[in-house]
């Protein structure tokens, strides 16, 4: 129970912090609607996230934290940003248990745009992601239109020749938001999720289960995922093999049947 208190407390001085701070930033705007539409464009979150951060109504998550306050602090870099958010604001970012973004890497909207309108771009650059792969392997499974696709990726950094002459990612990358998230994990699993595979064990995963539940066990679920993709990527990193591993994804997801406000 004191747990439980501790937690909610902590989000309770979370939403604090982050409404002053948003407050702070929008003094310099006449009209606060304004001053929200342009934090909302320079930090590339949804306006009526920050709306509600302005009333306290949303906890945000650690993306939306790092987002938000490159923008109120002026400091785009992550080792820099982290000593000066609030000691509330930097507790939970910490506390999240995922990996920070890389510090000396360029994170590109240009590459979020191509991976949002574009499938093969998509594909290809978690293919990537996964292990370098050849120039063989692209043409092999996309054709000259892979070849077209890789060739700008080549032009926006995003991909490089390593080494051995195989093809990793380059310096400019994509930082995973919610809506990268969700698009690339349904062009995944559309295309690689494998309903007959399911028919013996060891081969892959596929779950659904639906049911109408109180908040407070609605809550437990969205624990019980978080806690569960933290797992993966502790595996992931401990075990990862660039030579002899299989190319693998995980996509999570739970909602409620209710259609986005935003």
């Amino acid at each position: 129970m004191h747990n439980e208190l501790t937690s909610q407390q902590r989000q309770l001085d979370l939403k604090a912090q982050v409404q002053a701070d948003i407050n702070k930033y929008l003094v310099k705007y006449n009209d606060v609607k304004i001053g929200q539409r342009k934090l909302a464009q320079n930090a590339d979150i949804h306006l009526k996230t920050i709306q509600r951060l302005c009333r306290q109504e949303n906890t945000p998550g650690h993306i939306t934290i790092l987002k938000l306050y490159k923008v109120l602090t002026g400091e785009s870099n992550t080792s820099r940003l982290l000593p000066l958010l609030p000691k509330a604001v930097k507790e939970s970012v910490l506390k999240s248990g995922i990996d920070l973004p890389e510090t000396d890497i360029d994170y590109s909207a240009v590459i979020k745009n191509e991976i949002l309108k574009n499938d093969v771009f998509c594909e290809i650059y978690f293919l990537i992601d996964t292990a370098p792969v050849t120039r063989d392997l692209i043409m092999f499974k996309f054709g000259e239109h892979g070849i077209h696709i890789l060739e700008k990726m080549f032009d926006l950094n995003a991909v490089k020749y390593l080494n051995d002459g195989t093809i990793g990612l380059g310096t400019s990358r994509l930082q995973l938001d919610t809506e990268v998230i969700k698009t690339a994990g349904l062009r995944l699993s559309q295309k690689y999720s494998k309903p007959q595979n399911c028919e013996v064990t060891g081969e892959n995963f596929i779950g659904l289960y639906v049911d109408s539940l109180p908040e407070e066990a609605y809550q437990k679920w969205l624990e019980i995922d978080k806690e569960a993709f933290i797992k993966k990527a502790e595996i992931a990193k401990q075990f990862r093999s660039d030579k002899n591993g299989k190319r693998v994804f995980t996509y999570m997801t739970t909602d409620t049947f209710k259609k986005s406000e935003l």
